[in-house]
């Protein structure tokens, strides 16, 4: 008895090629009828492949009218709205001479139909006489807020212009007019590329028959009259498809090659399109299109061995990626920090629950819409406010910067009072498509509300530990002073030598505890600034002055090099400013060896209103590899520490430096 499992196999090969076999025969026989019916009628499938062409040219033609009068003519006159006459010139004379070339003149007209502005393409100036009025109704059409749209004209030795008007709008309703004249010559590259065939080509006729687009440049310019065509006529006059499949239809073209046409009327306009193609190449086509029903007929079967083959293969693999994908889907949902997809339209695609839960909405809410930074107030719903602060979240204000000139899509902070106080640092990544273009946004939110509420406990230990020991440190201070003094009885120099160095220890405390009071307003957002006219090259004289002891007791020279010009004031804060100064000077003169040069130099920086002042000296410097660490709280290069000083440089000056 035969083993029904070796049965299945083979019944299954059968069933394949059973299936096979059918698709072939359905394969086959539907190209032979289609074969057939294109040798058989051939003139009728020409027909349908020019009305196609037709129907596109009639599209483009519309949409190119709709983009210069709609698009650009009434983009541009609400854009205006309000604007000041330089501004409106510049922009009108822009629009006029651009590459495009889509207007050969433009004017402006105010609210009670008075012409204010006219401008001219460079090329037709000296056509400007030639030129016609715009018509009364025209303005009237656009001054009741409506788009119109005149009648051809022909500009000698220019080509045919197209006039259109629309009413220039703002909210308090309409300004005015902005009328243009369509360089129609334009139209002939947007047509380019549509015709039948390899020699056919399409053209376009106005409301009196006359040549407004066609690849023969001179037919154009000189607005060739073909009314009397019989298919110009029923298009334009009588507005009838023409099929091309009528006797009439076929004619001698101006190259003088017998071809046959079809066309449609474009009625928004009255102007028809006509596409025609030589008659020799339309017999060709058929025994070309014979050959490729063939090809396509031997591709076809072998397409279906192939897919045949590889359909279990391409079942596997449909299943591999519908398991990476729920793979990728349960990582993404499992993030600890949210997620945030877009496109470049600012349309949310996709969102984690982590970010639901970070910002009190959920994904179903916003999805496929697209995000505005007023989203709460278009919306009228208040909650998805934290949604726009994190999408456009930039650098500034109340957002933390983090190398925002460095990168193009910088590490932002900001602080969301809704739905929950909460501290979020938000990254933006690009998505690239295939092509390496920009595809859309993902916002990565890392909740850090932790971070900042221990960073703000910190800041408030040390202000109220600073505090603390400012007070004691204070009455040593003090008491140490008296004894020196004499205050309190004789002291012998041994004694006085030691209670010197306590007291010089005493007061570096105090000017630590004051630089830790200072990491905490800076840090808490109080340490303010008060700027005022300055005379920057007397305070700098001031420190230099202050200084020279402390510079001539080690041997150091200690020189100021003063600019040339004689106006040095310079709006600063005067005391934080001092202070800057203070640390450097005496810095440099702390980690130079006696003999050493301190030399400080201001002078005018390049050609802007700025004094560049540079401070020099030859001491110990900083690590190459540390230089990066210098604007960081309490760093100490590591020379410093094995330098014999103790390596003063107050933290809080650094900060405020950075």
């Amino acid at each position: 008895m035969e083993n029904p499992k070796l049965k299945a196999p083979r019944f299954k090969s059968y069933a394949i090629w059973l299936f096979f076999i059918f698709v072939a025969a359905a394969l086959i026989a539907g190209n032979l009828l289609w074969m057939n019916l294109v040798l058989t009628d051939s003139a009728e499938n020409v027909s349908k492949i020019q009305m196609a062409v037709a129907f596109q040219a009639r599209e483009v033609v519309k949409n190119f009218i709709e983009q210069l009068s709609g698009d650009i003519l009434q983009k541009t006159a609400d854009f205006l709205a309000g604007e000041d006459e330089e501004k409106i010139n510049k922009v009108l004379t822009g629009l006029a001479d651009s590459d495009e070339a889509y207007f050969a003149r433009l004017i402006l007209y105010d609210k009670e139909g008075k012409e204010t502005l006219k401008i001219h393409r460079a090329e037709a100036k000296y056509l400007q006489e030639t030129f016609k009025d715009v018509a009364p109704e025209g303005i009237s059409h656009a001054l009741d807020g409506k788009r119109w749209i005149g009648k051809v004209e022909f500009l000698g030795g220019f080509g045919p212009v197209l006039s259109v008007a629309v009413p220039i709008r703002s909210a308090q309703g309409i300004d005015g007019v902005l009328a243009g004249d369509v360089n129609l010559k334009v139209l002939a590259g947007r047509l380019k590329d549509f015709k039948p065939g390899k020699s056919g080509q399409t053209y376009v006729v106005d409301q009196a028959g006359r040549i407004i687009s066609h690849s023969n440049y001179f037919l154009v310019i000189s607005g060739s009259d073909w009314l009397s065509r019989p298919i110009v006529q029923k298009i334009v006059q009588n507005r009838e498809t023409v099929d091309g499949l009528n006797a009439d239809d076929r004619y001698f073209n101006d190259a003088g090659l017998e071809v046959q046409a079809a066309g449609l009327p474009v009625p928004e306009f009255g102007w028809g399109v006509v596409v025609e193609q030589p008659f020799f190449e339309i017999q060709t086509s058929s025994n070309q299109i014979l050959t490729f029903g063939l090809i396509s007929l031997g591709i076809g079967l072998v397409l279906i061995i192939v897919l045949n083959i590889n359909f279990l293969a391409l079942g596997r693999t449909s299943a591999a990626l519908e398991k990476e994908r729920d793979r990728i889907s349960a990582i993404v949902s499992n993030l600890t920090d949210g997620l945030i997809q877009y496109d470049p339209d600012f349309r949310i695609q996709l969102m984690n629950p982590r970010a639901e839960e970070m910002l009190g909405i959920k994904e179903d809410e916003v999805k496929d819409k697209i995000v505005t930074r007023d989203f709460d107030i278009v919306t009228r719903n208040a909650k998805f406010k934290a949604l726009a602060s994190v999408i456009f979240a930039e650098p500034g204000d109340d957002k933390e910067k983090k190398g925002a000139f460095k990168e193009k899509y910088p590490l932002v902070e900001v602080v969301l009072k809704e739905p929950q106080e909460r501290w979020l640092k938000i990254a933006t990544v690009p998505i690239a498509d295939y092509q390496g273009k920009t595809a859309g946004f993902i916002k990565v939110i890392h909740d850090v509300s932790r971070e900042r509420v221990v960073a703000r406990m910190k800041s408030e230990f040390i202000s109220i530990v600073a505090h603390q020991l400012r007070t004691p440190l204070a009455a040593i201070k003090w008491t140490l002073r008296m004894i020196l003094d004499g205050d309190v009885g004789q002291i012998t120099s041994e004694q006085k030598t030691f209670l010197e160095q306590g007291y010089a220890s005493n007061d570096r405390m105090i000017f630590l505890i004051n630089d830790l009071l200072n990491v905490a307003r800076i840090e808490e957002g109080r340490f303010g600034y008060e700027f005022v006219e300055t005379d920057l090259i007397a305070l700098i004289e001031k420190n230099v002055a202050n200084f020279q002891l402390a510079a001539r007791s080690k041997n150091i020279s200690l020189i100021f090099e003063k600019p040339a010009v004689e106006t040095h004031r310079v709006t600063i804060d005067s005391s934080k400013i001092d202070l800057v100064f203070q640390n450097l000077i005496d810095n440099a003169i702390k980690y130079s060896l006696p003999g050493g040069r301190i030399e400080l130099k201001a002078e005018p920086y390049k050609d802007r209103p700025f004094l560049l002042v540079s401070i020099k000296d030859s001491g110990i410097g900083i690590p190459s590899h540390q230089v990066p660490r210098v604007f960081t709280k309490f760093f100490r290069g590591d020379n410093v520490i094995r330098f014999q000083t103790e390596g003063h440089r107050p933290p809080a000056r650094r900060r405020h430096l950075g």
